[in-house]
């Protein structure tokens, strides 16, 4: 996985756990509107993504959205938590 602090075009690779599973976000009628993939990455600003360091909304990482297929550009959207020397969150 690549991580793009502000969105920008300069990366850094790093290793990821992938839940892409995720977190359906069903609208009021049953559709679903966006399917959240959940990430955990090691709190550590060289190894993974420090927490004092996400901004949400602007950081992206590449990553592919089910396995085998190729890798795309999503944004973090929600850090949920920051606690066993990993950072827990949500992409979209």
């Amino acid at each position: 996985m690549v991580y793009y602090p502000d969105g920008g075009d300069t990366g850094r690779s790093i290793t990821a756990i992938v839940n892409r599973n995720g977190v359906e976000v069903i609208g009021e009628t049953g559709e679903v509107h966006a399917r959240l993939i959940e990430v955990r990455v090691r709190n550590d600003d060289t190894l993974g993504i420090s927490s004092t360091e996400i901004d949400t909304g602007a950081d992206e990482i590449r990553l592919p959205l089910r396995v085998g297929e190729s890798s795309q550009r999503r944004q973090i959207t929600e850090v949920l938590s920051t606690e066993n020397g990993l950072v827990r969150f949500l992409i979209q």
